[in-house]
């Protein structure tokens, strides 16, 4: 079901990933964040940091608690909100980790089956997320549109992974369900 949702999103312009690419620039299953691109744009729009502080802001946005106030974390982060120390000019300096003004400058994936195991805890799998500069902004669960109760399934599949994998819906700043009428 959520082919559909993915082939519109690469018409428009998303690049989709592949789970197995999805993973691979995750690091593996434990992982959120796509690193490579996360980092690519940290240094792209933020030329006064350097590689080692690139490496502790994506270390930092990677320990951020999977809780309600670890996602207003993530949202500060993602408006520029937050700051690191710029070690040339002796002071904090805002991070860009989109950028709002020229949009084309940032990357955009949409990602199936994006599995999230944890290690030692039970693992589950979203149907679609999507990622802005390697950071997932949406968790789309997609049910059968046949199915009567396919909204209220899908609810109760979200509240599912805040209990079993928080991390899943620790950084998407948007809950999306769905049935595709």
């Amino acid at each position: 079901v959520q082919f559909p949702m993915v082939k519109h999103a690469a018409e428009i312009g998303w690049t989709p990933l592949t789970p197995e690419i999805a993973k691979q620039k995750r690091g593996g299953e434990a992982g959120m964040l796509l690193r490579d691109e996360l980092e690519e744009k940290l240094a792209a729009f933020n030329p006064w940091l350097t590689p080692e502080a690139i490496r502790s802001i994506i270390e930092t946005l990677d320990a951020i608690p999977a809780t309600v106030d670890g996602n207003r974390e993530i949202l500060l982060w993602l408006r520029g909100e937050r700051g690191w120390y710029d070690e040339d000019e002796k002071r904090h300096r805002r991070v860009q980790l989109i950028d709002f003004d020229h949009v084309d400058a940032n990357e955009y994936h949409v990602s199936w089956e994006w599995t999230l195991k944890p290690p030692a805890r039970k693992g589950n799998r979203a149907d679609v997320m999507f990622a802005i500069n390697g950071v997932p902004v949406c968790i789309v669960e997609h049910k059968n549109p046949k199915d009567g109760d396919a909204i209220e399934r899908a609810i109760k599949q979200l509240r599912r992974y805040e209990i079993e994998t928080h991390e899943l819906i620790g950084a998407p700043q948007i809950f999306n369900v769905t049935h595709l009428l």
